[in-house]
Order: structure tokens, then C-alpha cells, then sequence
């Protein structure tokens, strides 16, 4: 995993925040992959922050996830929901591999970006 990130000051304009992470693993079922982030690619975060007084500011940002699907694994969540059927269609218990099945799904990343605006106000002392 690999991440930079900046945070730069404008002076009385605000300030800018980012940083951007990539993330590499070894293929789903290898050695040493790290399964919870098998689809994950990168992150990234861009905030600008700008002060409205001692006590409140506006905060501008955009974050976003890029997910890679993994063909082994989605290989496997496949072949696992077929089992399902062999087994509901021979009669058998699929609870065993409902339960694979529910585990597999974990690993699984969808790209997700989000952007808002946040008033940020502080209250007391």
C-alpha cells in the first residue's frame, strides 16, 4: 500500500487537504494476499477548509474508492451460489455454504465516490 498525501495552507484563503492511496496485494488465493482489500485499488481525499471565524468554518470535500474486481474471486462466489442450487435441488443442507457464501461477499468492493459540503461550528470552550 502506498499513500501520499499534502496539506497546504492559503494563507487566509484556507487550507488544502489530499491524499491518495493505491493498494496492491497478490491475487485472491495467493500467498500472502490480504483478503479484506482483494478489490481495493485506491483511495482518495480532497478537502478545502476555509475559516469563517475563531469558532466556525466550511469545509468543501470530495472522497472516492475505485474498486478492481478480482476474477478468481468472483469465480468462486459463482461457483459457491451454484452449489447452492445443486444442493437445494438434491434435497441437502446449504447451510454450510450460505455461510461461505455470506464470508465471500465481505471481500467484495464497488467503486464509491462522495462529495459534500460541511459547516463546522465549535460550541463552548
Amino acid at each position: 500500500m502506498t499513500t501520499l498525501g499534502t496539506a497546504v495552507k492559503l494563507g487566509d484563503n484556507g487550507k488544502i487537504v489530499a491524499e491518495y492511496t493505491a493498494q496492491t496485494t497478490p491475487a485472491w488465493g495467493e500467498d500472502k494476499n490480504a483478503t479484506v482489500g482483494t478489490e481495493l485499488a485506491s483511495t482518495m481525499h480532497i478537502n478545502y477548509v476555509y475559516a469563517l471565524s475563531d469558532t466556525a468554518s466550511l469545509t468543501i470535500f470530495y472522497n472516492s474508492m475505485t474498486a478492481s474486481e478480482n476474477s478468481k474471486l468472483r469465480e468462486d462466489i459463482a461457483t459457491n451460489t451454484a452449489n447452492i442450487a445443486v444442493l437445494n435441488a438434491a434435497g441437502q443442507s446449504t447451510a454450510g455454504a450460505e455461510q461461505m457464501g455470506s464470508l465471500l461477499d465481505i471481500y467484495k468492493w464497488s467503486s464509491t465516490p462522495s462529495m459534500g459540503v460541511a459547516l463546522n461550528v465549535k460550541f463552548g470552550g
